[in-house]
């Protein structure tokens, strides 16, 4: 592949499996968040492969129907790209925080009770970040970190961690 992934639900990718009991298109944000930063950061990684390589280290939460784990994500980053920085200081903050790093990811709890949380994850460029797997925010236009924010705020969305690099 070699380029983002802008829907877990393409469908190219969306029946591959995620865990046991589940698939990307599912509840496969995760590792398709973690395919954009690689793809951020110059890699040209195989989808495929880093999905078989997550689920042999056993990152797939309850079989994949719970996602992945926040902080599973940031150590398995850390580890292939030598620096992912967990921010929970509040949103007010990331903007600030991300205003040097090459890729960052959003993790935020969806609006509703029992619709679970997603990934997102943002190339850095000049006039701000450009979303991948992002259904709230403009595909393909950079925004700064509080307009990306204030967005998922305003569709009822509650921004918890981000995950800088």
């Amino acid at each position: 592949m070699s380029t983002y992934l802008e829907k877990q639900t393409d469908e190219a990718v969306r029946n591959l499996r995620w865990g046991l009991f589940s698939t990307v298109g599912r509840s496969g944000c995760g590792p398709v968040a973690a395919y954009n930063v690689a793809v951020a950061l110059g890699k040209n990684p195989d989808f495929r492969a880093l999905l078989w390589t997550m689920e042999r280290k056993r990152l797939p939460s309850c079989g994949g129907l719970l996602g992945m784990n926040v902080l599973r994500l940031q150590r398995w980053l850390r580890r292939r790209f030598g620096r992912a920085e967990l921010c929970l200081l509040g949103t007010a903050q990331w903007e600030e925080k991300t205003r040097f790093c090459r890729a960052a990811v959003i993790f935020y709890k969806n609006r509703g009770l029992l619709r679970g949380n997603h990934f997102i994850a943002g190339t850095r460029l000049e006039n701000g970040f450009v979303f991948h797997n992002a259904p709230l925010l403009p595909p393909g236009r950079a925004v700064p970190m509080h307009e990306a924010v204030n967005r998922l705020k305003k569709a009822g969305h509650t921004p918890l961690v981000l995950i800088i690099l």
